[in-house]
């Protein structure tokens, strides 16, 4: 009588359990951080280089893709920022004539 032998596959370990190498600032810090960066500024920035200002801070965002972390960042402070089409980055309250931008329907205003 013959039996059947099944040869299964060389087993292959696992690999290692991925380990943060390095944290991320807090977003307070980066959201405080890019407040003053886009004051002293004074025109709205792309995630490039809001990326380029924060690292001239020694403020470094890391991870696979950090202009995804930032904006996602970002994002998640749409009461504070908002990203106007071809120009940046800028304050939700805040008006920015050249890209007519005027937060709460309010045109001509300024704030500060």
């Amino acid at each position: 009588m013959d039996t059947f032998q099944s040869k299964s596959a060389p087993r292959i370990p696992a690999p290692p359990p991925r380990t943060k190498t390095q944290s991320n600032p807090k977003p307070a810090l980066v959201l405080n951080m890019v407040e003053q960066i886009l004051k002293y500024q004074a025109h709205p920035l792309n995630r490039t280089e809001l990326l380029k200002e924060l690292a001239s801070r020694d403020l470094v965002i890391g991870g696979y893709n950090p202009s995804k972390v930032l904006g996602t960042t970002l994002w998640r402070a749409r009461d504070r920022f908002v990203s106007i089409p071809q120009f940046g980055y800028w304050f939700a309250g805040r008006a920015y004539p050249p890209a007519n931008y005027f937060p709460n329907g309010q045109f001509g205003a300024d704030y500060d």
